[in-house]
């Protein structure tokens, strides 16, 4: 966290131009008075802090009155809350007991964040199942430098090595250049080693979160890396990740095309010629044996039925 862009001097009266006025709510009693708890910050400065910030809120006040403006609504609680909040924090770091107890949780809360730390950059040091010597003096340097001790830190890789059932990498006494090349002792350089690491993770542009990311970009600056140039390394390797893909997938699909099975032939439909029913003709009754046949009679109603012959 950069502090001085947290309480610029003097404060900016646009609070687009500073980001200080933001973190009053803070559980940090350090970071709501802009303060940087590593400093070990005295009484004197403290005070300063709080009343430049009550001063800063002051001058605010009459937007409360203005709930249209763009600025009341961008500081919104902060017109009621901020007075209530530096004021807390000024007493919490002024009282000698109370301030050793924040200082010991922030310290607790530091160490934990340092570990999960430690256990990312362990993690990708073991990704192929071996630590080298080198990885593991990166591993000491970089917990080193988040606050941790060199016996927590072995314990830690200890433990790591156990559970995830990795080995050290065993340095043979007198290695050729091939076999210095082979077992990837190049790991000397930092580049190699970074794009290396990379490499071992698997992570493409989908799967690689912000806080991979990050990690990533920390061991890089840890080994000495640029962190600048580091983003650009993580920017290649991707890169190549989906160029990789692409061509994985464009070669797949070449395959399939030229392997696909030729569609089955359409049936060819026979013509077939129907042949008209044969039509055998009734033989012809004669008129007088139609009257033989059928005569005339007289039905139900009384009425004269006629025989009237066919032709």
């Amino acid at each position: 966290m950069k502090w001085d862009a947290l309480f610029p001097i003097p404060l900016p009266d646009d609070p687009k131009k500073w980001d200080g006025w933001n973190r009053y709510k803070s559980t940090n009693p350090y970071e709501r008075l802009c303060l940087d708890p590593r400093q070990n910050p005295s009484n004197e400065l403290i005070e300063e802090h709080c009343r430049e910030l009550l001063r800063w809120w002051q001058k605010k006040l009459p937007l409360k009155n203005q709930p249209s403006n763009p600025l009341a609504q961008l500081l919104r609680l902060g017109l009621d809350e901020s007075s209530r909040y530096l004021t807390e924090a000024r007493v919490e770091l002024l009282d000698p007991e109370r301030r050793k107890r924040v200082d010991e949780e922030l310290a607790a809360q530091a160490q934990e964040a340092a570990i999960a730390e430690f256990h990312k950059f362990l993690a990708f040091s073991l990704a192929d199942g071996l630590l080298t010597a080198d990885e593991e003096k990166t591993l000491l340097r970089f917990g080193a430098d988040h606050g941790l001790d060199e016996e927590q830190m072995c314990k830690l890789i200890e433990d790591e090595l156990k559970n995830s059932g990795a080995s050290r990498a065993t340095v043979a006494s007198e290695p050729t250049a091939g076999t210095h090349e082979l077992n990837g002792a190049g790991a000397a350089d930092p580049k190699a080693e970074f794009m290396r690491m990379l490499g071992l993770s698997g992570l493409d542009r989908d799967t690689m979160t912000d806080d991979q990311r990050d990690a990533f970009i920390n061991v890089a600056e840890n080994s000495g890396l640029d962190p600048g140039e580091a983003e650009d390394m993580v920017d290649a390797y991707l890169e190549e990740i989906d160029r990789r893909q692409t061509e994985k997938a464009r070669t797949v699909t070449q395959k399939s095309l030229s392997v696909a099975p030729d569609p089955p032939d359409k049936p060819v439909a026979k013509a077939i010629e129907e042949v008209p029913p044969i039509i055998t003709p009734k033989p012809r009754v004669s008129p007088d044996e139609e009257r033989r046949r059928f005569s005339n009679y007289v039905n139900s109603v009384g009425g004269q039925m006629f025989l009237i012959p066919s032709g």
